[in-house]
């Protein structure tokens, strides 16, 4: 899986949990998704991760539009992890 994230600075590309392009931005979202590392991240209301963040796409992305804002998103799209089986009957 791959995708390539871009802001007006620069871009960043994601390729089944690494991450290259621009120095600055890369070494930033690395640095802030070892930080992450047993939080949650995920948008709200939304399934996410809570550890692993760099080989999961969806906390990627979550995390560089946090730091980055708007970005354009080429690329692969990043499948949705499924909610938890206990949530059957529950409406949201």
């Amino acid at each position: 899986m791959r995708f390539k994230l871009t802001t007006k600075s620069g871009s960043i590309v994601w390729e089944d949990g690494k991450l290259s392009g621009d120095q600055k931005m890369v070494e930033k979202l690395e640095k802030e998704l070892k930080m992450a590392e047993g939080f949650w991240v995920a948008p709200p209301s939304f399934c996410g991760t809570n550890t692993d963040h760099l080989n999961a796409p969806l906390s990627v992305l979550f995390l560089a539009r946090e730091l980055f804002g708007n970005l354009k998103f080429e690329g692969d799209p990043i499948p949705l992890p499924e909610g938890p089986e206990d949530t059957e009957g529950v409406d949201f």
